[in-house]
């Protein structure tokens, strides 16, 4: 059985994936063990810590995020967490073949969002409703 664990976060905006992704840090760092947090928001992030979002540079944004991946796996980090919003297969299952190739254990954690959370990236709400509307899931 795989020791090392692949933490595949999914929502929508406001959901809470930061938060719990933050949470999931702390947890592991208080345990002492190794971990990477893979996240197309990063790139955004300037020098100056603001978050400077552009549509346009959205492919490469995920594809930084996909390297990073890609590097944390083949390094063998025992825990890489994934923390976009991967509202449909077609968006995260090249990390999960590439997770499983690693022989790491995916675990799926969708973030819902009943807490009345609101968008940190001032994602518009039309946008919000076309990711609801195509949010598969696989019980």
């Amino acid at each position: 059985m795989s020791t090392k664990a692949f933490i595949l976060l999914r929502g929508l905006p406001g959901s809470g994936k930061t938060t719990t992704s933050t949470f999931l840090k702390k947890l592991l760092e208080a345990n002492g063990k190794a971990y990477v947090v893979c996240s197309a928001d990063d790139f955004f992030i300037g020098e100056d810590g603001a978050y400077n979002y552009d549509k346009n540079k959205l492919p490469a944004a995920h594809e930084q995020c996909y390297k990073h991946f890609q590097e944390a796996v083949e390094s063998s980090i025992p825990t890489v967490v994934l923390d976009n919003t991967n509202t449909m297969t077609s968006e995260f299952d090249k990390y999960i073949k590439l997770a499983h190739e690693h022989k790491y254990k995916t675990h799926s954690i969708i973030c819902e969002n009943r807490h009345e959370g609101k968008s940190l990236h001032n994602v518009p709400d039309y946008a919000i409703e076309r990711m609801k509307a195509r949010f598969d899931l696989k019980l």
